[in-house]
């Protein structure tokens, strides 16, 4: 993300605006799935400049926060000075404003946004990256959640008609997207693009076990297979072998499929290297 993405997604004209001064106790706002995560994003980061506390709200994902919910059950504001809300939130910064009276920042959409962010809105510089999940998501089920997860950890969300439609923009005939793995191809290099090094999702891919044998020679290698309702009896053998999946039950509401996905990649992502940074020993 550059610095002038995120002055668009803040909607707002000087970082400095919102760089706390020495002393500021800032309020993390999020839900119960991303609370690992977070902190030990915010151990890593160490912050010099302010104290932090993480409050959980009653909600497991933090993308489907409202201003009004986050109201109700913040509690109390006692030294207080700004509070960081969800990046997804629903509502208006200027809502929880007016009824709390403490200033309130919206922040990145995803945890893993958190260094970067606080590096590139001044609030804590030289903080640094970490890496997002690599996701495929296989099954005649996994369209009623595969673009969820992509949009909630902001990685490339890459399906086999996008990249067909968009080699036909490029002037490529694609009559049989498999002739001489033609589609393996597409994929390959749609993965290997500057904004998928660091995370994707990719959707029904591989579909057979000749797809398998070609993806595993790319040698990209996933952190997360999730698998949704019916795939290929030959491609399931081959990753009950080799790659290993996990199953996401396919009776539940679209609602439940999106939290089973993300817990299941948290308890990978939570085995993820972070910056050697140190630790906030000033965490209330």
């Amino acid at each position: 993300m550059h610095v002038n993405e995120l002055l668009e997604m803040l909607e707002i004209q000087n970082l400095n605006e919102y760089r706390p001064d020495p002393g500021t106790h800032l309020v993390l706002v999020t839900g119960r799935m991303a609370l690992p995560g977070l902190k030990r994003m915010m151990s890593a980061i160490d912050p010099k400049d302010f104290t932090y506390e993480i409050r959980v709200l009653n909600i497991e994902i933090a993308a489907w926060l409202t201003a009004e919910k986050i109201i109700e059950e913040f509690g109390s504001t006692k030294g207080v000075d700004l509070i960081l809300i969800p990046g997804k939130t629903v509502g208006s910064e200027e809502t929880i404003e007016d009824s709390l009276k403490v200033k309130v920042m919206r922040g990145p959409g995803c945890y893993s946004e958190m260094p970067i962010f606080l590096e590139e809105t001044g609030i804590e510089p030289d903080v640094g990256g970490v890496p997002r999940p690599k996701v495929l998501i296989l099954g005649d089920e996994a369209g009623r959640f595969a673009e969820f997860v992509a949009k909630t950890y902001e990685v490339p969300f890459v399906t086999i008609d996008k990249l067909i439609a968009r080699a036909e923009e490029d002037g490529l005939t694609v009559d049989d997207p498999y002739k001489h793995n033609f589609l393996a191809e597409l994929v390959r290099s749609r993965l290997i693009e500057e904004d998928a090094k660091q995370g994707f999702v990719l959707l029904n891919y591989p579909r057979t076990a000749r797809d398998y044998i070609w993806f595993v020679e790319m040698n990209i290698r996933p952190d997360k297979i999730l698998v949704a309702g019916k795939i290929n009896e030959e491609l399931e053998q081959k990753l009950t072998e080799f790659m290993g999946y996990t199953q996401i039950p396919s009776n539940a509401d679209d609602r439940e499929m999106q939290v089973f996905a993300l817990k299941t990649i948290e308890e990978t992502m939570q085995q993820c290297v972070v910056p050697d940074l140190g630790y906030a020993d000033r965490e209330k």
